[in-house]
């Protein structure tokens, strides 16, 4: 993930009231009898515009710009408050992720309604996995193709609430999506059963439900504070463990440019390769985008397992 670190404090809370209470720009327009849904991270958009497509009466937009990456903290700027203020729905991904945009929108617009794509989606992590101690603050639900399905379902069930002429609609949607994506990650399963070594290095924590549906075992996340790197006493215990348990390869996001992988990867003597968690990407992108993203992150897995050796 991007290395953003902002806090929202008064200075921001100050920042977004004013830009609402002054209104020193018209907030945006929309048709008589349109929806708008604002969404807080990249995944979730991706998601919901796939469970309203058809529905002309919904605007489904995203707070932040497709490159932001998954910020969990970010200070709110004075164009963020005002499409807060004109949005009628804020889909958030809930878990801690992005609980400053449900504050903010809260202030902005208090008869709002919030909806947490989250909030029915199974948290546990069934095989035990390293970070199996944080699972119940994990938000990083999206990055397993089964629980991004449970995601769409939820969203899609809330939305119907909200808007009941389009219920059937969302409905039909996120079936449909969701179909696509248990298919999805059942060829995750089935492919990775038989690598010879399913044991893996990741830079954090983002892909713990992706690797505990999945069947592969994470040994050891390089990052506990995705926004921080560890101190040398933690490099050590991270070497030395993952030298006890011989893990296939260490994962890092695109872009991450991390160095501190490399060298531990380098330290081990496995291969450093890339993961798409899908938290960013394009301003507009394909309907199946993420359904790609995914496809290249399993041939990505089945190629650098499929060499390692046994464990």
């Amino acid at each position: 993930m991007l290395k953003w670190r902002p806090i929202v404090g008064l200075g921001a809370a100050l920042m977004i009231l004013g830009a609402v209470g002054c209104r020193p720009r018209p907030v945006p327009t929309r048709p008589t009898g349109t929806v708008r849904v604002l969404c807080a991270t990249y995944p979730v958009w991706l998601m919901t515009r796939s469970v309203t497509d058809g529905r002309s009466s919904v605007q489904t937009e995203r707070l932040f710009a497709a490159d932001l990456g998954c910020a969990h903290e970010h200070v709110m700027a004075p164009q963020d408050a005002r499409r807060l203020a004109s949005a009628d729905v804020l889909i958030v991904n809930g878990l801690g992720l992005d609980d400053y945009a449900s504050a903010a929108y809260r202030r902005v617009r208090p008869n709002g309604t919030i909806i947490v794509a989250s909030r029915d989606v199974d948290r546990s992590l069934h095989r035990g996995g390293s970070s199996a101690r944080q699972t119940s603050a994990n938000p990083h639900l999206f990055a397993s193709p089964w629980r991004y399905a449970a995601m769409a379902r939820s969203v899609a069930a809330s939305l119907g609430r909200y808007d009941p002429g389009g219920a059937a609609m969302y409905q039909r949607n996120a079936r449909s999506l969701a179909r696509r994506l248990e298919g999805l990650g059942d060829d995750f399963r089935t492919k990775l059963a038989s690598m010879p070594n399913r044991r893996i290095i990741t830079d954090h924590d983002v892909f713990d439900y992706l690797a505990d549906d999945a069947g592969i075992e994470v040994a050891a996340v390089v990052r506990a504070d995705p926004e921080s790197d560890p101190g040398p006493s933690e490099l050590i215990e991270i070497v030395r463990r993952a030298q006890r348990l011989h893990p296939a390869a260490l994962f890092v996001e695109p872009g991450s440019g991390s160095r501190l992988g490399q060298t531990i990867a380098a330290e081990i003597g496995i291969p450093l390769a890339i993961l798409d968690p899908v938290v960013q990407g394009p301003e507009d992108p394909e309907p199946d985008y993420y359904e790609r993203a995914m496809r290249r992150n399993l041939r990505t897995l089945v190629h650098v397992l499929g060499r390692s050796g046994k464990p």
